[in-house]
């Protein structure tokens, strides 16, 4: 007798399930990925009010890496434009363009430690509203940290 479908395919399942991903892994966590380390937002939150993203970079990979922060009021975002990824339809508040990490004689390695980098970008909020800012790498928009805030009317 055969044993059931189900039983016949687990192994199977189990082993897509534990196959590794190849290319560079973001591995995120409450702290932040292993690029972007941390994202604050401080400022003034009332209609007109000046904010400030500052964004800890971690920046160890032997490759060029592009990282952007952007912001939008969410309160504000229409059902069409919903369907449209975030960092497209979004205000672009600042970017940075890393070039390679090296070390003194071979590229660094995502686990090695290196000097964090604090960047720090201002806009001013123009009306009321739930805005969302998030610092991400574009090529690879899952990679990031987001920050809600609420701007109260002045």
């Amino acid at each position: 007798m055969r044993p059931p479908l189900a039983l016949r395919l687990a192994p199977l399942l189990l082993l897509l399930l534990l196959l590794p991903a190849c290319g560079i892994d973001f591995v995120a966590s409450e702290e932040g990925t292993e690029l972007i380390d941390k994202v604050e937002v401080a400022g003034d939150f009332v209609a007109g009010g000046d904010v400030t993203v500052t964004m800890t970079v971690n920046h160890a990979y032997p490759v060029p890496v592009h990282i952007a922060c952007f912001v939008e009021n969410q309160s504000e975002v229409t059902e069409d434009e919903k369907d449209v990824a975030f960092h497209e339809r979004a205000t672009l508040v600042g970017e940075e363009f890393l070039d390679t990490a090296l070390s003194t004689n071979r590229p660094l390695n995502p686990d090695d430690e290196v000097e964090k980098k604090k960047f720090t970008y201002s806009f001013t909020a123009e009306g009321p509203g739930s805005y969302f800012v998030a610092c991400i790498t574009p090529a690879a928009p899952d990679n990031g940290i987001g920050r809600s805030f609420t701007v109260r009317p002045r």
